[in-house]
């Protein structure tokens, strides 16, 4: 009888799997269908930015549940024919060929580089052409930014998490997240070159100085804890499953475990009258005057405890579906921490995770929020997470992260 019992378990749960698929494959033609109906419908802008201009558009055929070159054939290149933009198609073969393709490439005949595809491919492209201006472990940021002059980066929605390109939505004319291809060739065609922040996380050595070797730029997140645990379990783990039921299934097991990571978190704040009226709003930012003073640190504040999340976002959205910094800011030179204590019980953290799709979450006990320039993450070492940025996960070792204001140019 038990045995039966486990046998009737296993189909349904083969049978959830097999369904969720087909409501997958079912949605996708659907979209797909509005998708080229809306394509066909559209007509190119009098002031087109990129009218005459040549783009190198490049497409993760493996992103998201792997639809980018059908997102690209029908709706990305339609719509730059449209407007009289010409362009070079890539297709990139593995994980570290944008970043090769980012560094090697010359770029000069290209006014913009539209990426298919989600975060991390994005992430992938920001350190390639990072990497051109960095020697012996340091970038001259300065040349960086004037490379940006000359070339902007276009982002359509096409990953597993598209963060970067619902946040740009929300500052385009179109002003709202941008959450399918459609809209975001419009915020790129309908847009022009504007500044974006960039991060940058350098690895410290033990004595709490820098290390000499290159620095990671991002220009979405970086985070520990339950964040790059769920990332690790979604993008390496279960990522054969259908991403739908990863979203779903992947943050409710993460929660049940509820893992603590002992950490230290030094952060240089941002003073509350320099914080503007909206973002305090809109973020529910703490007093950081009531923090610890940070030793041997003037002006900067410790945070040493249990932790379940460390995530300092530069953007707003984490994903398409997780409003998660409202109050951030694309060009202000900082930083959103968001940080939650071991006494988050599982159920606080369940209805985190569900009101982080309307930013709500900001407004619960737990959730302590604060604008910040500048941030070290040390991990205790024998219990530490994996360091999570953009979805790329690297070994977590003292970090000090940094904003590089206005750096880098998107098409918004």
């Amino acid at each position: 009888m038990i045995g039966s019992g486990w046998a009737s378990w296993a189909i349904g749960a083969v049978l959830l799997v097999v369904l969720a698929k087909v409501a997958s494959i079912i949605m996708d033609k659907m979209k797909l269908s509005r998708l080229i109906r809306n394509v066909a419908n559209y007509k190119a802008p009098i002031n087109c930015f990129l009218s005459g201009k040549r783009v190198l558009v490049l497409v993760n055929p493996y992103g998201g549940d792997g639809g980018a070159m059908n997102i690209c054939r029908s709706t990305v290149l339609p719509m730059l024919t449209k407007c009289w933009v010409t362009y070079d198609l890539v297709e990139t073969k593995s994980a570290q060929h944008p970043k090769q393709i980012a560094l090697e490439t010359d770029l000069t005949a290209y006014a913009g580089i539209i990426v298919v595809s989600g975060d991390g491919m994005l992430h992938e492209i920001v350190n390639g052409l990072a990497q051109r201006f960095t020697h012996e472990g340091q970038t001259d940021i300065q040349s960086l930014a004037q490379f940006y002059s000359k070339i902007a980066i276009g982002l359509i929605p096409a990953g597993s998490s598209n963060g970067v390109a619902t946040t740009l939505g929300r500052f385009s004319t179109l002003q709202q997240p941008v959450r399918d291809p459609f809209l975001g060739m419009r915020v790129i065609l309908e847009g022009t070159p504007k500044p974006y922040d960039l991060m940058s996380v350098r690895r410290m050595t033990e004595d709490k100085g820098l290390q000499q070797d290159n620095p990671i730029f991002d220009c979405m997140m970086a985070s520990t804890c339950v964040v790059s645990d769920v990332d690790k379990l979604a993008e390496q783990d279960l990522r054969f499953l259908n991403k739908g039921f990863r979203k779903f299934a992947v943050p409710i097991y993460t929660i049940l475990r509820k893992r603590r990571y002992p950490q230290e978190v030094s952060i240089l704040p941002v003073p509350a009258q320099e914080i503007d009226v909206k973002s305090q709003r809109e973020s529910n930012y703490r007093d950081t005057t009531r923090l610890p003073d940070c030793p041997g640190r003037p002006g900067w504040k410790q945070i040493k405890d249990v932790l379940l999340m460390v995530t300092a976002m530069k953007a707003c959205d984490g994903a398409d579906d997780l409003f998660t910094a409202p109050g951030a800011r694309l060009t202000d030179g900082c930083m959103d921490l968001m940080l939650l204590r071991e006494n988050c019980s599982r159920l606080d953290l369940i209805l985190h995770f569900l009101t982080m799709s309307d930013g709500s979450h900001v407004r619960r006990k737990t959730m302590e929020m604060y604008k910040i320039k500048e941030m070290i993450m040390i991990p205790d070492a024998k219990k530490k997470s994996k360091l999570d940025i953009s979805g790329s996960l690297y070994e977590f070792t003292p970090v000090h992260v940094v904003v590089h204001s206005g750096v880098a140019r998107f098409l918004y």
